[in-house]
């Protein structure tokens, strides 16, 4: 009996031995497959990330084009705008804070916001001023 179970023993490592040679072949071809199919899959990831990388260097590209012509843009405008523009507000804010406190004097007359041109050519119209600032 003992030699029996030796023969079918060393059938069972035979068929292990022969499936073996079998399991190497698949293996073989599957780790092909899987490294093809890698090597395919980041190829094709490449190629979409340097689309993708295209089209965002296109839209900064423009984002900063659009940003310097703003900014050439403003120093286009003269300072002097600014500190006339800032000098007619003061005067201005100055003029509507006297009204304010004045509101309740019937005789009070803001003498500077009335048309002073045709009597004085001389005096300054303040609303004709803050018009050519804003033009």
């Amino acid at each position: 009996m003992a030699s029996f179970e030796r023969l079918q023993e060393s059938c069972e490592i035979k068929n292990a031995y022969q499936s073996s040679a079998k399991m190497e072949q698949e293996f073989t071809k599957k780790s092909k497959t899987l490294q093809e199919l890698l090597k395919s899959k980041f190829e094709e990831m490449h190629i979409i990330l340097k689309v993708k990388e295209k089209l965002a260097e296109t839209i900064l590209h423009k984002n900063l084009q659009q940003i310097e012509m703003q900014i050439k843009r403003i120093k286009k405008v003269p300072h002097e705008l600014f500190e006339n523009t800032d000098i007619w507000n003061q005067t201005v804010t100055q003029l509507l804070e006297d009204m304010e406190q004045n509101q309740h004097e019937p005789n009070f007359i803001s003498y500077e916001l009335l048309d002073q041109k045709k009597s004085d050519p001389s005096r300054i119209d303040i609303l004709e001023e803050g018009e050519k600032l804003i033009d």
